[in-house]
């Protein structure tokens, strides 16, 4: 009788917390960032990056896009995090919370010191492709 009435308060304990607390996967963004060499040498587009292709081929008129670099961060929300993509690439990224199932991010791509470039997404979506185009490179950005 006595362990009954213990298990039975742990379980309410359980979950009194289990509601009280914030939910860890409502409050931050998890970033999938993709580095996109492209050159006009081959016609060899990288299956990971295939459904982008004809975008990225672009104004450059690339003809082959390989995949350099990839990384994951989760960021909790208000916050920010770099995430290293390899060859002395790196992306910082601020989140913030903006609506329903949106938030605000802050771009930076860099290469070593030098900023390649900076973007603002306001009211950005989860699962909606963001680019960056610098170079020969794309960087490609998803909130998940």
């Amino acid at each position: 009788m006595k362990y009954r009435r213990l298990i039975i308060g742990i379980f309410f304990a359980i979950q009194i917390l289990t509601t009280v607390l914030p939910d860890a996967e409502a409050a931050s963004a998890r970033i999938a960032a993709t580095l996109v060499e492209g050159s006009t040498n081959g016609n060899d587009i990288d299956p990971r990056i295939s459904k982008y292709a004809r975008l990225l081929k672009g104004p450059k008129n690339f003809t082959s896009l390989k995949v350099v670099g990839q990384s994951n961060a989760n960021i909790p929300l208000p916050g920010s995090q770099t995430i290293n993509l390899g060859s002395g690439h790196t992306l910082t990224i601020k989140a913030e919370e903006s609506g329903a199932n949106q938030l605000s991010l802050t771009a930076v791509w860099r290469k070593g010191k030098q900023k390649q470039q900076e973007l603002v997404y306001r009211n950005a979506t989860r699962n909606q492709p963001r680019f960056l185009g610098a170079g020969n490179h794309w960087l490609i950005v998803v909130v998940k």
